[in-house]
Order: C-alpha cells, then sequence, then structure tokens
C-alpha cells in the first residue's frame, strides 16, 4: 500500500497536530500501561482463569477507547470550528492507526516483561518516550529537517506510521521517500515474536506473583 503526495503541502496545523499528537499519545499509553499492568493486577493471577495476557489485552482495549472519545471529540471541534478535517484515504488512514496499535502491544508486551525480569529498568523504559516525542515528527513535518539526520529518524518506526496518517489525511502532504507500511509491518512482526518469546519464557513467573 503506498501513498502518492503532491509537490506541496496544504493543510490546517491544529488538524495536523491533533493527527500527529493523538495517536502518539495513544501508542505510548498502550506501551505504558501494559509495561504496568502486571504490578497493577498481579492479584488476579491467582485466578487460574485469568492469564497475563488477559490484563494487556484488557489495558489496550481501554486506552483505545478513551483515546478514541478524546479524539473523536477534538476532531468534531475543529470540523465544528471550520476547520478542514476531511481524510483523503481513510482505508490507509485505518490502517496505520492499527498497524500503530499492532506495534506499541508487542512492544508493551516486551517492556512488560523486561521490567518484571529486571525492575531497574521500569524508569529507564519509560523515558524513551520522551525523546520519542520529539524524534517521531509529532509537531513538525519531518522534512523540514536535514536530509543527514532523516536518514537516522528513519529506524522508528512511530516516525513512519505518524507520517503516513498524516499522508492519509491530507491530500497535498508531503511524505518523505523512505517512509513506507512495509518497514512499520516488518517492525511489527519482530516485535511481536520477541514479545512472544518473553511471554512465553516469563508467563508462569507472573502468574505465581
Amino acid at each position: 500500500m503506498k501513498l502518492r503526495s503532491a509537490a506541496s503541502p496544504s493543510y490546517e496545523f491544529l488538524v495536523f497536530l491533533l493527527m500527529g499528537l493523538a495517536p502518539f499519545l495513544l501508542y505510548k499509553n498502550i506501551v505504558l500501561k501494559l509495561m504496568g499492568s502486571v504490578e497493577a493486577n498481579k492479584s488476579l493471577f491467582s485466578y487460574k482463569q485469568i492469564q497475563p495476557a488477559d490484563a494487556f489485552f484488557a489495558r489496550t482495549i481501554v486506552e483505545f477507547c478513551i483515546s478514541s472519545i478524546t479524539f473523536l471529540i477534538l476532531y468534531i471541534a475543529l470540523t465544528w470550528y471550520g476547520y478542514s478535517t476531511a481524510i483523503t484515504d481513510p482505508i490507509a488512514w485505518l490502517f496505520a492507526i492499527f498497524l500503530g496499535i499492532a506495534f506499541s502491544f508487542a512492544l508493551g508486551i516486551f517492556y512488560a516483561m523486561l521490567a518484571e525480569a529486571i525492575p531497574e529498568l521500569r524508569t529507564l523504559l519509560s523515558l524513551t518516550f520522551m525523546p520519542l516525542y520529539l524524534l517521531s515528527g509529532v509537531i513538525y513535518p519531518i522534512n523540514r529537517l536535514p536530509h543527514s539526520i532523516i536518514d537516522y529518524l528513519l529506524w522508528n518506526p512511530y516516525l513512519h506510521i505518524i507520517d503516513l496518517i498524516r499522508a492519509a489525511t491530507f491530500k497535498h502532504y508531503r511524505l518523505y521517500p523512505g517512509v513506507s507500511f512495509e518497514y512499520v509491518v516488518k517492525c511489527t512482526i519482530v516485535a511481536s515474536f520477541a514479545a512472544y518469546a518473553a511471554y512465553r519464557v516469563r508467563k508462569y513467573r507472573l502468574m505465581s506473583l
């Protein structure tokens, strides 16, 4: 799935900010809440019917519902005030959103397993989203940065996701060369395998907490 961009960008800044900030905060909350869900739900794991994975899925659904309601309120408000909020390619937009959720879900489980195995890493892992906020193009178009810097930033899957969401939203958004769905899909697959492997290793340890 490829998105094409026109020669010059044309978009409302507040809509631009919403399409970057809202998804990023959703992804951040999923990862950090999943990381803390083991500690928050350890008393429930004494019941055989409840698996650690249940807590992960439940936390993700809750965060998605909260973020969706918040996004809809802001989206409707911007539309009401006359901003151009039309989404050019809804299918690509939804695909990018849910691909980001899938990646964040896998990353959150992996973080949770690391934090459970090495509690000292919990604070460090929580802080990783501070630089990611600046390095993912959340508040600015990435094509305004020097190309030599962007070549390194392209290793960040969230940069691809945010740019793809905006490219699907704005008709004339300039999608940076190298940004693609394929890269995010690959990162999601790798993160999912890493999360599953870590979960299998630590599952019974979590249930015995």
